[in-house]
């Protein structure tokens, strides 16, 4: 019963990229309802539990374990982040390159592969586990436009720890960081670093039109990776901005935003109605357009 539930939640949360009017509107209060259900089931103690779910963004497959903070979120709502895919919709044309860095089990990169259909996905994830998920949801959905790289994105080439804890309180796949935190305190893996620009160059890449960034406080470093991507393509950036993560990393958040400004970049935050100016908070995630 409460897979058909969350089931028929996903299929009509993922008419609000699609729908406008008042039918948008009744939907939404089916989203809040489904928010509720997604609150509930995270105060319960699940244990690990892999499903696949076929109607992610209507049609796609992709696994996730709903015992896990992003898994029962996509679970129960169909989204993850909504207003960053609601952005992404109206954002991606079908001959575009994006990048997503941090891709982890490829919930961006399936989004935006279904969207770019003559274009081009390369999603970066360092973690052996995640990396393994994130391929397998990319062969579930038969997509050819979608290249995998076990590699994380940085400044410089080398190896360095990841650390993370599959037993923290949040239960959260998305907190593992080379900066590790209380949250991210137990194990860790070591993972290899490239720059996007030397990535770009060994793979001939002739277009780079997108690049989401969530890496736990190494998004400076991933973008000084990529200075000359940013200044031979001028793409669109969505970027995690969060003081806590970029503090342990040695920088803050205003000082990374000052440094894409400096090169030509305007902030944004995304509101129900698009995009306005910035107003940098503790925690979000902000879109970064070229002048």
């Amino acid at each position: 019963m409460l897979a058909a539930i969350a089931s028929l939640f996903r299929t009509l949360n993922a008419q609000l990229l699609y729908r406008q009017g008042v039918i948008n509107s009744m939907l939404k209060a089916t989203y809040l309802v489904s928010v509720s259900f997604f609150k509930w089931w995270s105060r319960r103690k699940i244990p690990t539990r892999i499903t696949i779910i076929d109607n992610y963004d209507r049609d796609l497959k992709i696994r996730i374990d709903v015992s896990k903070t992003m898994g029962a979120s996509l679970y129960w709502t169909g989204f993850h982040e909504f207003n960053e895919m609601r952005f992404l919709h109206k954002f991606l044309k079908d001959d575009m390159t994006f990048v997503d860095v941090g891709a982890n089990q490829g919930e961006f990169s399936l989004f935006a592969s279904k969207r770019v259909t003559n274009g081009l996905v390369l999603a970066f994830e360092p973690m052996s586990f995640f990396y393994d998920r994130l391929v397998d949801n990319v062969e579930l959905n038969g997509m050819n436009n979608v290249r995998c790289f076990r590699l994380g994105l940085s400044d410089y080439n080398g190896e360095v720890p990841i650390y993370f804890n599959n037993d923290n309180a949040s239960n959260h796949e998305g907190l593992a960081s080379i900066f590790p935190i209380a949250q991210t305190a137990g194990d860790k893996e070591t993972i290899r670093l490239a720059t996007l620009d030397e990535v770009a160059t060994r793979e001939s890449i002739e277009r780079i039109d997108f690049i989401k960034v969530d890496v736990e406080g190494s998004e400076w470093a991933v973008l000084r990776g990529a200075e000359q991507v940013l200044k031979r393509f001028h793409p669109a950036l969505m970027i995690e901005l969060n003081e806590q993560t970029a503090l342990k990393a040695g920088y803050k958040v205003q000082e990374m935003v000052s440094w894409l400004e400096s090169r030509g970049y305007k902030p944004y935050q995304m509101v129900k109605k698009g995009l306005q100016p910035l107003d940098i908070r503790s925690f979000c995630n902000a879109v970064f357009l070229h002048h």
